[in-house]
């Protein structure tokens, strides 16, 4: 059993974290943890089809300047895509 703990955004109370996965329209699955007392959901991210593909081309990529452009490239595609969906 996970025994972390993660502190809820709209709440702050400490709370179990379980991650939990919404499949939303156009492939684009978003990610949070559920907070147990307010029901309130913290996001962790947001992927669509091409980020999970670039996280499968990551995980077997050997570290290196290639393992950090691509967590780079990352990064930027999952910021832009939550700031599609929670602006």
């Amino acid at each position: 059993m996970n025994n972390e703990l993660f502190q809820c955004g709209l709440c702050n109370e400490l709370t179990p974290f379980i991650q939990k996965t919404d499949k939303l329209e156009n492939a684009v699955h978003h990610t949070y943890a559920e907070c147990r007392s307010c029901k309130g959901k913290t996001t962790i991210c947001y992927t669509n089809k091409d980020i999970r593909k670039l996280l499968y081309k990551q995980r077997n990529t050997k570290p290196g300047k290639n393992k950090e452009a691509l967590a780079d490239n990352i990064q930027a595609k999952i910021r832009d895509l939550q700031r599609e969906y929670e602006n």
